[in-house]
């Protein structure tokens, strides 16, 4: 079958103008731009927001997850900041005037987080704040009714 010239011309616009169209409704179609980043479900996991209720019905103001670096400085030029730039804990708690009086680390699971959390406890009991590193709101009111103990004994 032999098409001629008018018939030719013709199929040759309409599949350049059927071409035309589909490139012009991809660029005006509106595009979904991939975001690397989503807004989580939640801001507190469930023990946090049970540590976290708790410590507000006590009359404490919890601040949860402050970097180390928002309440503390380097007080000694020869120490390092990075010791405490990076690190945070998950309750600082305050009174107050926003006082800190203690702070309160979940335990991780993992051996590398175990550690890292284990020696900031160990970083704030030294600078003056406790530091309860526990499971849960059940060892945390444990922790603190020893605490209250103690200093009625003292």
């Amino acid at each position: 079958m032999v098409l001629d010239a008018k018939t030719f011309l013709l199929a040759v616009v309409v599949v350049a103008a059927v071409i035309a169209v589909v490139i012009l409704a991809a660029l005006l179609s509106p595009k979904k731009e991939k975001f690397a980043f989503k807004l989580k479900k939640t801001f507190l996991s469930r023990k946090e927001k049970e540590i976290f209720i708790y410590l507000v019905n006590e009359g404490y103001i919890p601040c949860p997850k402050v970097r180390v670096a928002d309440f503390m400085y380097k007080a000694d030029k020869k120490e390092s900041v990075s010791k405490i730039s990076q690190r945070s804990v998950d309750f600082l708690v305050c009174v107050g005037d926003f006082k800190p009086v203690f702070a309160v680390l979940l335990r991780k699971n993992s051996d590398r987080k175990a550690k890292a959390t284990a020696y900031l406890k160990v970083l704030l009991d030294r600078a003056g704040l406790p530091a309860y590193l526990v499971s849960g709101k059940e060892e945390l009111v444990k922790e603190l009714e020893k605490a209250k103990q103690a200093k009625e004994n003292e």
